[in-house]
Parts: C-alpha cells; sequence; structure tokens
C-alpha cells in the first residue's frame, strides 16, 4: 500500500455525512473513518476500505459541502468542512490546498486579487485588444480587404442605398477633383441614399469611399465635400474599418472565455464594459479621422473650417440613424449630452465642432 498520509501519525477520526452511489439519485447516512491505515467508508450495509492515494477531495468555497471521492464509483458528501480540512491536510499536497482556502478567506487579499484582475483585464480590452488589432490590420491582405469591401457595399445596396442620381459627367468630375488632392485616391463611390442614411459617407474595407448624393447636394461647395472625403480617406489611411472590425472579434471572444458563452444575465454585465470600451475606441478613431482631414487640408492651402461648416450642416438635417459623419445624439449647439456621449460611436458634435475651429485658427 502507498505510504499513508505522507508519514503523518494522528488520532483516528471521523467524518459525518452520506454516500451516494453514483447510480441513483439517493443517498444513504454515512461515515468516513480516517485512520493510520487508510479510510474506510461505513454506510447502511456497505464497507469500502479507500486508500489515502485515491482519495480525492473537492476545494473548501465557504461553508458548502464537500465532495469525497475515490477511484470508485459513488461519493461521499459532508457539511463537516472541519473533519474534511483535517483530512485534507494530511494528503499529499493538502497544505498548497488549505493555502489556497487561506487566501481566499483573506478580505484584503480577495479584494487586491479582484482589483488586480480588473486592471488586468481591462489593460487587455481597452489597450491590448485595439493595440493588437492595430497591427493585425496591417497584416491582412490587400485582396481579402477588398472582397470584405465589395461585400459590405453589396449588402448595403440591397439594403440601404440605391444608385446615384448624379450624371456621369458630374461624378467624373467630383471624382477627378477629389483624386487630383489625394496622392494616393481610394475607389470613390457615389450613391442615393434617400431617408435611411441621409447626407453621409463612410469608409469600407480594402479603401473604398462612399458619399452619397445628398450630402453633395448639402454642400455650398466641392471644398466641403473635399473636407469629407479627407475625413473619410482618414479611415481608410489608417484601416479603421479592418480594425474594428477585429477589435470588436478579439472582444466577444474574450467575453466568451470570460462567461462561458453569451447568453444570460452574467454575460449582459460583463458585455456593458466591453460595449463601452468599444464605443469609446470608435470615438477615438473618429478623433483620428477629424485630425487627418484637418492637417491634409491645412497641407492643401485650405481651411479646417470647411470639415466644421460642413459637419455641422450634415448635422442639422442627419436624420435619426447612426452615421460616420455625423452621429444622432449630438447637438450642434450644445457642449454635450453628458452620458449620452459615453454612448455613442461618435464624439459629440460640440466637442468635434471646437476641436476642428481650434485647429483652424492655430498658427502653423
Amino acid at each position: 500500500m502507498t505510504e499513508l498520509y505522507s508519514r503523518a501519525t494522528f488520532a483516528p477520526f471521523t467524518i459525518e455525512g452520506e454516500f451516494h452511489d453514483g447510480q441513483t439519485s439517493k443517498s444513504v447516512p454515512a461515515q468516513l473513518l480516517v485512520n493510520n491505515r487508510g479510510a474506510r467508508l461505513v454506510a447502511d450495509q456497505l464497507e469500502i476500505e479507500i486508500s489515502p492515494a485515491d482519495l480525492l477531495l473537492s476545494d473548501r468555497i465557504g461553508n458548502t459541502p464537500r465532495r469525497i471521492e475515490w477511484h470508485n464509483d459513488g461519493a461521499f458528501v459532508t457539511q463537516d468542512n472541519a473533519g474534511t480540512d483535517r483530512l485534507h491536510r494530511l494528503l499529499p499536497g493538502g497544505k498548497v490546498g488549505r493555502l489556497a482556502f487561506g487566501l481566499e478567506s483573506n478580505l484584503p487579499f480577495a479584494i487586491v486579487a479582484l482589483v488586480s484582475v480588473a486592471l488586468l483585464l481591462g489593460s487587455v480590452m481597452f489597450w491590448g485588444i485595439p493595440t493588437g488589432a492595430r497591427y493585425l490590420a496591417t497584416q491582412i491582405p490587400q485582396s481579402l480587404a477588398e472582397r470584405a469591401g465589395n461585400e459590405v457595399m453589396a449588402a448595403l445596396d440591397q439594403i440601404h442605398l440605391e444608385p446615384s442620381t448624379l450624371s456621369s459627367e458630374r461624378a467624373e468630375e467630383l471624382r477627378t477633383y477629389l483624386a487630383s488632392h489625394d496622392p494616393f485616391p481610394p475607389v470613390i463611390s457615389f450613391r442615393s441614399a434617400g431617408e435611411t442614411i441621409g447626407p453621409n459617407a463612410f469608409a469600407l474595407p480594402g479603401g473604398f469611399v462612399v458619399i452619397t448624393d445628398e450630402l453633395i447636394a448639402l454642400a455650398e461647395n466641392d471644398e466641403q465635400i473635399l473636407a469629407v472625403y479627407l475625413h473619410e480617406t482618414g479611415h481608410a489611411r489608417a484601416l479603421h474599418s479592418e480594425t474594428s472590425v477585429l477589435t470588436n472579434s478579439a472582444w466577444l471572444v474574450l467575453l466568451t472565455l470570460i462567461t462561458g458563452d453569451i447568453n444570460g444575465m452574467t454575460e449582459t454585465i460583463f458585455a456593458v464594459p466591453v460595449m463601452l470600451g468599444n464605443l469609446a475606441f470608435s470615438r477615438e478613431l473618429e478623433r483620428e479621422a477629424d485630425d487627418h482631414a484637418i492637417t491634409e487640408l491645412k497641407a492643401l492651402g485650405l481651411d479646417p473650417s470647411l470639415l466644421a461648416d460642413m459637419l455641422q450642416r450634415m448635422t442639422q438635417g442627419v436624420p435619426d440613424t447612426d452615421t460616420d459623419m455625423a452621429s444622432e445624439e449630438a447637438s450642434s449647439s450644445g457642449e454635450g449630452d453628458g452620458l449620452l456621449d459615453y454612448l455613442s460611436t461618435h464624439p459629440s458634435t460640440a466637442e468635434r465642432l471646437k476641436r476642428i475651429r481650434a485647429a483652424a485658427h492655430e498658427r502653423p
């Protein structure tokens, strides 16, 4: 027989509990008699000799019942945590389990551990994942990104968009004008959006930029259209669409690993900080695109206020839907909507106008 209890010598003791045979849901009162030779389970007319090497004890979690198993059918369940702890200390590795329970029972240590885990998860969610996604976005083959962009464009054409009503001459004139101000022009497409998206523009994976007829009609001049176009090329150059897809996918995987699945109240609770992190990251990308447009307009000798003027016009006429260049919750005349700003994919219009106009007045 395996050397008993790691050479421990002790007075025999008894643990009271119930025996479950593993075949039915029925349980019977039982005793686990522990002595220097091993352990003996006595239940009804049943007696089982158990070697210490075969004993498997569940970890202690507060004062919940403990389960003792061995290499046989059935299990012994007991409320006697003190007796089970005593047995656990006798077994090889029992000191480690007792140390773990001691640390778990220590409130200051538990608080420190909880805060440490929260900080680690926060760092991964709000810094690690976005940083990794930005890098991985640069590794996506251009052909794959273009395929994704084409599929998104096809889906939008089926649901929200209609063919452009611009004349071929006007469309070509605008493409030539916009491309002449961009050393690496993306594929520019025009679509009619009606009341679904309204005056808007957006970038898709693969370097596609879509501008709606409604935005062109809203602009006072082509320079305002150019300002919006440069905002969208900021998204395209920085691979924001690809980065967002990768970030959202990674957050979903992390949420699934933490919770086990993505359904139920627990998952909803965990999903809240993930959602807020996603929205914050989206707002960061919008600011980056604004900054790109400001820089490019200045380099062309144009006033960055062109972007602010167009953004203000778009906000005043935008339908009640979340768009790229204008967001539904923002008011151009206010200073932001407090909590709503944190629940938006875009910074408030007031914030964006303030930043853009401040940049317009900065000296080179």
